[in-house]
C-alpha cells in the first residue's frame, strides 16, 4: 500500500493554490448546508 507524503520540505504554496483549497472547501461547506435544508424541510413536509 503505498503512503501519500506530503510535498518536499521546500516546496512553497503559491497564491493560487491557497485560493483553490478556500473555493473548494467553501463549496463543499455551502453545499452540504443547502442539502441538509432540503433534508429537513423535506421532512418536515411529510409530516
Amino acid at each position: 500500500m503505498e503512503v501519500h507524503h506530503p510535498h518536499h520540505p521546500t516546496h512553497k504554496k503559491k497564491w493560487s493554490e491557497y485560493i483553490i483549497e478556500f473555493v473548494m472547501l467553501f463549496t463543499a461547506v455551502t453545499l452540504g448546508f443547502f442539502a441538509e435544508n432540503i433534508r429537513e424541510h423535506h421532512i418536515e413536509g411529510i409530516r
